[in-house]
């Protein structure tokens, strides 16, 4: 049997972004949890801290992370055995994410195998920069451009 990726979990690059707006609103206000843009996943006492691409994969897989037994930080292997995914596809989506959070869309667009033809043809000026001051405030311009990509059929 073929391993899942999260390509095919979520099939297009704006279900991708959709998917990290609802992990970051829904997982950004729990308790037992905080967004941490610097770090990919980590525990401390009896918070789990993780990025854009934490909260965007917890979303997809519907997991919800939490860590009660003191100080852990999660290596890609940790990572993977958290999740039990691949861990090339892990990090291929992780990144991809990350970079999208900046703003960068090409890394999300190779993922999903888009040709950057495609991703010229969409203006992605004025995408923000996600981080732990301004996500909450910034996400309304990342449901914008999901829009635009699902009007494009992405």
């Amino acid at each position: 049997m073929k391993q899942q990726t999260f390509r095919s979990l979520l099939k297009t690059p704006s279900a991708a972004l959709q998917a990290m707006v609802d992990g970051l609103r829904r997982h950004g206000n729990r308790i037992g949890f905080q967004i941490d843009m610097d770090t990919w996943l980590k525990g401390e006492g009896s918070i789990c801290f993780g990025c854009a691409a934490t909260c965007t994969i917890q979303k997809a897989l519907g997991k919800k992370l939490s860590y009660d037994n003191g100080m852990i930080q999660t290596d890609l292997d940790d990572r993977a055995n958290i999740y039990s995914w691949d861990k090339t596809d892990l990090w291929m989506f992780e990144t991809a994410i990350n970079d999208a959070r900046r703003g960068y869309m090409s890394s999300l667009f190779n993922y999903f195998h888009i040709p950057t033809k495609q991703l010229n043809k969409i203006n992605c000026a004025g995408l923000p920069y996600l981080n732990n001051d301004n996500w909450k405030t910034e996400l309304p311009k990342i449901e914008k451009f999901i829009k635009k990509l699902q009007k494009a059929g992405l």
